[in-house]
């Protein structure tokens, strides 16, 4: 079918620029006067403004001025409620002039107000879209969507200059109402146009096109009638208004042939062939109207589109006709018996929100906002806010008491149990029912990652144990080397503690191997408590979801009160989501919704008013929201119920969830367990690694110890034996000087003399005593060697007898200040046998001549006497020059003279002896191999001392004895005297015990 031309109003101009009215100055005065800022800040703003006002004067079809126009027009309506620009205010006055187009083009208005500029606009913008949609081509849906678009686009300025900008008020024919609603209707015409078009292209039902087309029958029919009545015929150009009526007349008549067909083919479907004819018959009545009105129509357009039509009802006409006289003979009806389909409007008006951000882009003069307006904007937004806390406390109180109920019969589990009761169900839809996170991750490391878990710790504990074995043995063995040290033995205390400090550790090491070994035994326990579990974990994930479920399955989802549960459950949730949505949604809209510019526009109005209206926009939202709260208590009360039902099926799911999950717990518990088993395999290795390297350490310390002892024992052995030898040497030496010295017989000391030569040596002999021959000594000697003990020999026979004069002292001690006695080891070491103290007291008797059990010499060493089980004793030999001198004992006396041992007198015992008279008999011979010893000087008893004793073999220069009567001596017989040879040497020392 060809179309029809579409019609398009014409575009008013504008006649002059803001800056002939000195706009910019009036409006940069008035800023300084009423809101006291400076102009300078908004002359960008106003060189934008006069910039798309020029745009705005001369228009022309184009999509790129649309936006242009809609700007300016939303810049300047603001504006208008910042500044007075309505012409009143004698600092703003403004003239705009606009052409009067449809009365005489050439005639030009001028008013002060700025919503005559304002209609211009809307006037100029219903055109440009009006224009596009009319030269748009629409052959193809593409097109007739955007002809219908730009249509519809086209229809809401002219509905806002006619209903809401009262635009009839300003003297000019082109705002006038009956114009503007002959403009409105024909372009709403023209979208119906392009819907019908769109119908015919994709052959919809004959009966939807029939209601289409009446509908275009009704507009054009109306349009026509208006031209015709109206007043438009008095002063619009005579060859317009004619093309105007014709046009309307002809598209009433085609559009209303077009609804005839269409329903006289819908009649056809339903075989009711008689109404065909009748209503074919009335579409060529009118398709004859419009032929005759296309005799004086020069368009080509109308006239190929009336022709196309005319040609089709006439060929379905005739055809309707022979079909019915031949064929069915149906019943005819007549005229007025039938009638036009009931009308369809599909095309509307496409508003646009001057306001809106993407439209009216950054508001210019931004600033400049009255305080009546500021106010206004607070007492809305506190209405918004009380709506919303009104709203919100409402939905938080439902949303309560639904959570309480959900959680008193445990909704939410009890529907994932129906659903997969088991977790063994593959159900999508309740993937949280799975097995826990912790579950799966333990299956897959026991089953796919490490299959060897178990042998492989078993490893650890086994290698952990031999460590721990090895390091106990490494440690005991230190001990015993550390315990075959004698601590006496080591040359000093720092060693000895040392050697202790060392033991201590050792032992410290060793009590906590043995703790750790107790650890160890812990650990495998708590593996092998587990191991059960563990090796469940190693199943696959199927067998693992069968082993905690029970034996006997039972689908509780297929049962009837299953199914209520999981639908009302369903209900609950689409009831939660629906409420999240709707809240969401109010949020968003109350957070747009912004009547700043609104209140600009109408800020004399009342706010009350304006307030109620803009609320009323969230009211559909709302009620919304009321009847999902409402819906609320009408689940509850029916899932209360279905949940009584589901009572003894949800008893046991509950029970069997409670086994189930105390077996997901065991096995994670267990899959924890193992993992801690491992770090404290690795502690522990880590443990003995550290324990080991210490003990070896140790070791070092103990090799170092050891060959240090031995290398001291060695030298101490040989200081020893060098010690031994030079003693041995020093008393042959001594030997052998008393053996001279015995060979001169010294003279009797006086009292005038000192006790003991610095030479040293015995005394001399008195004057007038007899001399002693070499045989007397020879004998003395031979007894000597023999081990015997006799005294000095006496004078031979053949002289006179001897007699010591009655002041004669006795001889002092065998100790020369050239042989002193020197500090060494101990005594036991030095292999010196002791005379333990429970010797007989007859050996150390005055008469018997022995020493002393404890020499004075021994008194550095500080030696203990041995216990009684030592060895047998040897009696010292007392030396020849000791045999004619009183065994007398010395009390020490004198305040702060030291003790240097028990002395001779009281022995080891304590108890004092009995002083002898006299000498007796010499002791019994040594045995083989024993050391003979000195006595050490026994002072004598007198209280008429002066100077000290002599100590440590030095004999003191100031020491002088007290007198005693001299005693007569007992000489005995000169025995033959034998000289030992020169290279004898004395028996070696029996060890020390």
């Amino acid at each position: 079918m060809p179309r029809f031309p579409m019609f398009s109003p014409e575009f008013k101009q504008g006649c002059n620029s803001l800056e002939e009215n000195g706009f910019q100055e009036k409006i940069f005065k008035y800023i300084r006067s009423h809101y006291g800022q400076n102009p300078d800040e908004f002359v960008a703003d106003m060189e934008e403004f006069n910039k798309i006002r020029t745009y705005c004067l001369l228009p022309f079809p184009s999509e790129d001025l649309i936006p242009i126009v809609k700007r300016y027009y939303a810049q300047l309506l603001l504006l208008s409620n910042q500044f007075p620009l309505d012409g009143k205010h004698p600092d703003l006055t403004c003239e705009w002039q606009w052409s009067d187009r449809l009365h005489d083009p050439n005639n030009v208005l001028i008013l002060t107000d700025a919503q005559f500029e304002l209609c211009n606009l809307l006037y100029n913008l219903a055109c440009i879209h009006a224009q596009i949609g009319a030269e748009l081509p629409r052959d193809t849906d593409e097109g007739i969507k955007k002809a219908f678009t730009h249509f519809g686009y086209a229809a809401y300025p002219l509905q806002v200059l006619r209903d809401e900008m009262n635009a009839s008020r300003f003297p000019t024919l082109d705002f006038d109402r009956d114009t503007i609603s002959l403009y409105l209707n024909i372009i709403m015409g023209q979208a119906q146009e392009c819907m019908v078009e769109k119908a015919l292209v994709e052959s919809r039902k004959p009966l939807v096109i029939a209601r289409l087309t009446s509908h275009l029958f009704d507009i054009y029919s109306k349009c026509a009638e208006h031209l015709v009545h109206g007043p438009l015929g008095d002063v619009m150009n005579g060859s317009k208004y004619k093309e105007w009526v014709r046009m309307c007349t002809i598209k009433s008549s085609v559009y209303g042939a077009i609804s005839m067909l269409y329903q006289g083919m819908e009649a056809e479907e339903n075989k009711r062939y008689g109404e065909r004819v009748a209503f074919y018959n009335s579409a060529h009545q009118h398709i004859t109207t419009a032929r005759n009105l296309c005799a004086k129509e020069t368009r080509r357009a109308y006239l190929e589109t009336v022709a196309f039509v005319d040609d089709v009802i006439t060929f379905k006409s005739e055809n309707a006709r022979k079909e019915n006289d031949f064929i069915y003979h149906a019943k005819i009806p007549k005229p007025e018996e039938i009638s036009m389909a009931e009308p369809l409007a599909m095309a509307c008006a496409y508003s646009f929100n001057a306001l809106d951000p993407s439209v009216a882009g950054a508001p210019l003069f931004n600033g400049l906002v009255p305080p009546s307006v500021v106010k206004a904007c607070s007492e809305y937004d506190e209405k918004k806010a009380e709506v919303k806390r009104s709203v919100l406390e409402k939905v938080e109180a439902y949303d309560v008491e639904l959570m309480q109920f959900i959680d008193r019969i445990d909704l939410t589990r009890m529907i994932k149990m129906i659903k997969n009761p088991y977790g063994t169900r593959p159900d999508k839809e309740s993937p949280s029912f799975l097995l826990p996170e912790d579950l799966l991750a333990a299956n897959s490391y026991f089953s796919v990652q490490n299959r060897d878990a178990v042998p492989e710790v078993l490893e650890q504990l086994r290698v952990i144990g031999e460590k721990a074995r090895e390091t106990d043995a490494l440690l005991t063995a230190l001990i015993i080397r550390l315990d075959a040290i004698p601590l006496a033995d080591l040359p000093n205390e720092e060693s000895a503690e040392g050697v202790k400090a060392i033991k201590d550790e050792c032992a410290k090491l060793l009590e906590a191997s043995s703790k750790a070994k107790g650890s160890n035994m812990n650990l495998r326990l708590a593996l092998d408590d587990k191991m059960e579990a563990i090796q469940t974990l190693g199943m696959s994930l199927d067998e693992l979801a069968k082993t905690l479920a029970p034996q006997e399955h039972k689908d509780y989802a297929s049962s009837s009160e299953g199914g209520r549960m999981l639908q009302l459950g369903e209900k609950v949730e689409e009831m939660k989501r629906q409420r999240k949505s709707l809240i969401d949604k109010m949020h968003e809209e109350f957070q747009k919704d912004n009547i700043n510019g609104k209140l600009l526009i109408e800020r004399d109005t009342n706010h009350t008013e304006l307030f109620e209206k803009e609320l009323k926009k969230h009211d559909n939202l709302l009620n919304l929201l009321e009847q999902n709260l409402a819906a609320q208590h009408r689940i509850l009360h029916a899932l209360l119920e279905a949940n009584a039902d589901f009572a003894e099926n949800g008893r046991e799911l509950r029970e069997q969830a409670e086994k189930r999950n105390m077996k997901i717990l065991d096995l994670i518990a267990s899959s924890d367990e193992y993992f801690r088993v491992i770090a404290e395999l690795e502690q522990a290795d880590l443990f003995y690694g550290k324990l080991e390297e210490r003990a070896k350490k140790i070791s070092q310390a103990v090799d170092t110890i050891e060959n240090t002892f031995c290398d001291y024992l060695k030298k101490r052995k040989e200081a020893k034996a060098s010690i031994e030898r030079k003693k041995a040497d020093e008393r042959a030496a001594m030997d052998a000087k008393a053996a001279l010295e015995d060979f001169s017989i010294p003279p009797f000391p006086t009292l005038a003399s000192p006790i003991v030569p610095p030479g040293g040596g015995a005394p001399r002999r008195p004057e007038g005593a007899p001399r002693r021959r070499l045989g007397d000594y020879m004998s003395y000697y031979r007894d000597k060697m023999a081990g015997g003990g006799g005294g000095v020999p006496s004078p031979s026979t053949g002289g006179l007898p001897f007699s010591p004069p009655s002041n004669a002292l006795p001889h002092p001690p065998y100790l020369h200040s050239h042989h002193p006695v020197q500090p060494g080891p101990p005594l036991s070491a030095l292999s010196i046998p002791q005379l333990p103290p429970s010797l007989p007291s007859a050996l150390y008797g005055e008469g018997s001549g022995a020493p002393s059990p404890t020499p004075s010499t021994v008194s550095n060493f500080s030696y203990a006497p041995p216990p009684p089980s030592a060895a047998a004793p040897v009696l010292p030999q007392t030396p020849p020059t000791l045999q004619h001198r009183p065994q007398q004992p010395y009390p020490m006396q004198q305040q702060g003279f030291p003790r240097f041992g028990p002395g001779p007198a009281y022995g080891y015992g304590g108890q004092q002896q009995p002083m002898q008279q006299g000498y007796e008999a010499p002791p019994p011979a040594a045995p083989p191999g024993a050391m003979r010893s000195h006595a050490p000087f026994v002072p004598p008893t007198s209280e008429h001392q002066q100077g000290f004793p002599p100590v440590n073999g030095t004999n003191s220069t100031h020491y002088i004895p007290p007198s005693q009567p001299p005693q007569q001596m007992s000489v005995p017989s000169p025995s033959p005297y034998a000289p030992p040879p020169v290279s004898q040497q004395r028996a070696p020392m029996p060890p020390s015990t």
